[in-house]
């Protein structure tokens, strides 16, 4: 009897933009980026695939400019930026994060009496709480991003920012994977919510969610510098380059 070898794993594939190059982009297509964490990575081709499905089952055109793995830790060392600097969140917006931690967990713990007591709305939530949990956000954040690799992913979608963004939000599937649609890809591949992970032994944790992917045109932009340094950034985005220069020697003459 003859033993079949199994064929070895595929490795990630690299798609890479020549330094010399130009990135040649029809002016009616959108880029958005699209990050798999450590947590996805075992699934990180069948995330990409799920995005390209997703825009073609729309009737879009949509093709991957660009992909890479991330080493592990290899985003806290990118310049400009960093992972520490890039988690440098506003008050407000680490204060509105927490409150919606907050407002999940007390949820969950009512359970089936919620019809009777109601749900709690993040806005309900006093500030003064949400400042008490918000200083453990960055740092978790990045201790779960500098866990392992990553996957960068830059897609060309021809369609409006509009419809681009709003269709990647919905595969990407709600911040909480427990409360994500079974077809989206935090909720294909992940079970984690605000209440384990900031309730299990250890914790507090970032949540788990796979995946994302930017909101905007701006963030795409900011993200890929973060993640993949700023000369992918200014072959995507060269009308941007004298401004972040412009920008990086304001910050340099602050410190």
């Amino acid at each position: 009897m003859v033993t079949k070898k199994r064929p070895p794993a595929k490795k990630p594939v690299t798609r890479l933009v020549s330094e010399t190059a130009s990135v040649n982009i029809p002016k009616k297509d959108t880029l958005f980026f699209v990050l798999v964490k450590p947590d996805g990575m075992r699934h990180h081709k069948e995330i990409e695939e799920m995005f390209l499905k997703g825009f073609t089952d729309n009737g879009l055109k949509v093709k991957v400019l660009f992909s890479k793995v991330i080493k592990k830790g290899k985003a806290a060392e990118t310049k400009p930026y960093g992972l520490a600097s890039f988690y440098d969140k506003s008050d407000d917006w680490l204060t509105k994060y927490g409150k919606k931690i907050v407002a999940t967990c007390i949820n969950k713990k009512r359970g089936d009496l919620r019809p009777t007591l109601g749900s709690v709305k993040p806005e309900d939530v006093p500030d003064w709480i949400g400042l008490q949990i918000k200083n453990n956000i960055p740092e978790a954040l990045v201790e779960y991003m500098s866990s392992g690799d990553m996957y960068a992913i830059i897609f060309s979608v021809n369609s409006s920012e509009d419809l681009t963004f709003t269709l990647a939000r919905k595969f990407l599937g709600n911040i909480e994977p427990e409360y994500a649609a079974s077809e989206s890809v935090r909720g294909k591949y992940s079970i984690d919510s605000f209440e384990l992970a900031w309730t299990e032994d250890g914790g507090p944790r970032a949540i788990r969610n796979v995946c994302h992917c930017s909101d905007s045109p701006d963030e795409v932009h900011r993200e890929i510098s973060v993640f993949l340094g700023r000369k992918i950034a200014d072959k995507f985005f060269p009308e941007k380059q004298d401004s972040l220069k412009r920008l990086m020697k304001e910050m340099s003459k602050t410190k």
